[in-house]
């Protein structure tokens, strides 16, 4: 059974396994399971509360992209933060474009080349 949220939820990025809330005013993500227990609960130090989350494709590596406090913070599958942007004046919308996802999959490896006589 879950438990009530510390904050008021402002973002939301449903996962297969679950889903990434985090709060207006609140520097906090947790990710919460299919059954509603919490599975990770992280600590956004420095941000003041998140306006959107997305989450990442399993295929991907999974976890979520968050906008928080003018900066794109990344929290992979396990809730560890990983490297993301700052310097934004204010970010407030997230979205998945196919070429932006495209460009992050990792290549397929080339087929091996043949000799030609």
């Amino acid at each position: 059974m879950g438990r009530t949220l510390p904050f008021e939820a402002r973002a939301l990025a449903p996962t297969g396994r679950g889903a990434w809330v985090a709060g207006y005013r609140s520097p906090l993500a947790l990710l919460v399971g299919g059954d509603g227990g919490m599975r990770y609960e992280v600590e956004l130090v420095g941000a003041d509360g998140v306006e959107d989350a997305l989450a990442i494709p399993e295929g991907m590596g999974g976890g979520v992209w968050l906008a928080a406090c003018g900066a794109l913070v990344r929290l992979d599958g396990g809730g560890r933060r990983r490297p993301g942007q700052g310097g934004f004046a204010h970010l407030v919308s997230l979205a998945a474009g196919g070429a932006a996802l495209a460009v992050s999959r990792p290549r397929a490896a080339a087929p091996p080349r043949r000799a030609f006589r």
